[in-house]
């Protein structure tokens, strides 16, 4: 993960400021980087933020920028002290999976599979990535029918190794690792036993009785 310097330095680089211009120290680098950044229109775009300090220092002070941040978390500072406005992404609907499926692959391909592609998008979960890495395979692959991928993946069920990809940003269990990865020891463990569980949701009692807790603290897992 890029600190908040490392993004900085990036930033003040890609605006050509020579080395010897570049102040020492994070505070100082920041202040060089927002005067920069005055009177221009800017789209600032912050990719798997840590939490609200690790975008602090990045926030433009230009009314004319725009920041886009991206989080595995709820990013109650940002909201709380800069006025962030908070979108909260579900899964694709199943017509947004299936135009993804239409931009990668083509209209025809698709349409001439329709059942294949459709069982395609399920195979997924409608998770941006996995149907990312699956397009990415029968795209360079037009040779395969949509069947045989569609079949592929319903015989790795319960495995991830049909969305495997070539590098760790394009490979499914990597990034889930790194969610799992930044849990509780309390929230891995609870992922871990509601793992069996085949359900699209559970009761915060029943999740509560699963890991011998109260329902109040499992709710806050």
């Amino acid at each position: 993960m890029v600190s908040p310097a490392q993004a900085i330095r990036s930033f003040l680089d890609a605006f050509a400021v020579a080395a010897h211009r570049i102040p020492t120290g994070l505070d100082a680098q920041a202040a060089l980087y927002r005067t920069l950044l005055t009177g221009r229109r800017v789209l600032v775009v912050l990719d798997n933020a840590r939490d609200s300090e690790h975008v602090r220092p990045l926030l433009p002070a230009s009314a004319g920028c725009l920041v886009l941040v991206t989080s595995r978390y709820q990013l109650h500072g940002l909201v709380a002290g800069e006025a962030a406005h908070s979108v909260t992404l579900d899964l694709l609907s199943q017509a947004d999976a299936l135009d993804f499926l239409f931009r990668r692959l083509g209209t025809d391909r698709v349409a001439r599979e329709a059942r294949a592609a459709a069982e395609i998008v399920a195979q997924c979960g409608r998770l941006p990535l996995a149907l990312a890495v699956v397009s990415a395979r029968a795209a360079v692959n037009p040779a395969f029918s949509l069947a045989s991928i569609a079949a592929e993946l319903r015989a790795s069920r319960g495995s991830l190794d049909a969305f495997a990809g070539e590098v760790p940003l394009a490979d499914v269990r990597s990034v889930f690792s790194w969610s799992y990865d930044a849990l509780t020891p309390d929230a891995a463990r609870l992922f871990r036993l509601l793992g069996p569980h085949r359900g699209p949701d559970s009761s915060i009692a029943a999740v509560a009785s699963l890991a011998g807790r109260k329902p109040a603290k499992s709710g806050r897992c």
